[in-house]
């Protein structure tokens, strides 16, 4: 019971990081056009225009919330090695705390290359995913605690 319960929590976790790459994660509006940064980089649309236009690819936060994609994912197969499924879900909580912060800074360096940038903007809800996934890491974790417990009891029984 309490498997499936960390896994559902690994699985939410992975699918809240992978909503990020089609989030917003900060928007500015100029006299001109509506700047937007996602995790592929800065966009531009001008209000003529249908489609946004990349202005500064960012392939690397691309990849690197990939990876802690893929990892979420992985760390649900590994139920019958609890230390090791612990140690993964720690570490990628660690990890996507650090992300949420590289994130942020680079959103707001590619924001500087926006001409006519004033300093206003809005963060958006692409900023919130990282974190409610960091919140569902830790209650993987902590049901891999108690599903651990469960067979030390189990097997002190025996």
């Amino acid at each position: 019971m309490i498997q499936r319960i960390q896994s559902l929590y690994l699985l939410l976790a992975a699918v809240l990081m992978g909503l990020l790459n089609f989030a917003p994660v900060y928007t500015t509006e100029t006299g001109q056009a509506m700047y937007t940064v996602y995790l592929g980089g800065l966009t531009k649309k001008e209000p003529q225009m249908t489609d946004y236009e990349v202005l500064v690819p960012q392939p690397g936060l691309l990849a690197v919330n990939l990876i802690l994609v893929a990892l979420s994912i992985f760390t649900i197969f590994l139920y019958k090695n609890r230390k090791l499924q612990k140690r993964l879900s720690s570490s990628l909580m660690i990890s996507s705390a650090a992300f949420v912060i590289l994130l942020a800074a680079a959103s707001n360096e590619l924001m500087k290359l926006v001409p006519e940038y004033t300093g206003e903007g809005n963060l958006s809800w692409g900023l919130i995913l990282p974190a409610v996934s960091i919140v569902f890491l830790l209650l993987a974790n902590r049901g891999i605690n108690k599903d651990e417990e469960l067979i030390r009891s189990a097997d002190r029984l025996r």
